[in-house]
């Protein structure tokens, strides 16, 4: 893609510099929760109740679909 630059300009602008940079940028996407979210989620999660527990259901008689999250 930069190769497609470099010749349009050269063909636009019949000038090739003398020092070409070209670069590749690349992006990831890694979620960055801030300080205070994770220190929220934490709280939140320590003062929450099983599902039995808090539905007053036994144990025996609850499947329970998800993920557990550790941070």
């Amino acid at each position: 893609m930069a190769t497609g630059a470099l010749l349009h300009n050269l063909k636009h602008n019949r000038v090739l510099h003398e020092r070409v940079v070209m670069l590749t940028v690349r992006t990831e996407e890694t979620p960055r929760m801030a300080l205070w979210r994770e220190s929220l989620f934490i709280a939140l999660n320590k003062l929450s109740q099983s599902a039995p527990d808090f539905y007053r259901i036994p144990a025996d008689r609850v499947i329970e679909v998800g993920t557990k999250v550790e941070i």
